[in-house]
């Protein structure tokens, strides 16, 4: 059985590498470290409403392994509407 896990990190900006903070120093890094998780995937974006956050959530679940991996997800503090403009 394969042990390792996967941290997944939601959000907005306050999760979103290198916006705020260098990964190793952010709070989900420093989780990932003293779990010993080598493997993190964040999916979070600059301006994220929640309604993204939950969206890029529920669109990748198959790529979950719901035994073992663990999930940060970051509520956006504000009421936003996001907009993609190319």
């Amino acid at each position: 059985m394969d042990t390792k896990r996967t941290l997944w990190v939601f959000g907005d900006s306050y999760t979103t590498p290198h916006e705020l903070v260098d990964p190793r120093d952010s709070f989900w890094g420093l989780f990932a470290q003293a779990a010993n998780i080598d493997t993190i995937k964040n999916c979070s974006r600059q301006k994220n409403s929640f309604n993204s956050v939950y969206q890029v959530l529920i669109a990748q679940q198959s790529q979950y392994n719901w035994q073992q991996d663990i999930f940060l997800i970051g509520i956006p503090p504000l009421n936003r509407v996001t907009v993609f403009d190319n």
